[in-house]
């Protein structure tokens, strides 16, 4: 799987699991470059127990799980 640019394209809205890759902006994370596991819904990255949000630069689906 590659990465994907939120320029070519974004998730389909209300998606789940994806990763994430970006600076967070609430003040409960860090705000360096980090990959979260995050959902895509109002046309927000969201990530987290507290709904917080990142400057998301690029995603990917996660990959499905082991059977």
């Amino acid at each position: 799987m590659e990465w994907i640019s939120i320029k070519d394209r974004l998730p389909e809205s209300n998606s789940v699991g994806i990763l994430i890759y970006g600076s967070a902006t609430c003040g409960t994370c860090d705000s360096y470059p980090q990959v979260r596991e995050g959902r895509y819904r109002n046309e927000l990255f969201e990530f987290g127990e507290y709904n917080c949000t990142c400057n998301v630069t690029h995603w990917m689906p996660l990959p499905p799980f082991p059977t």
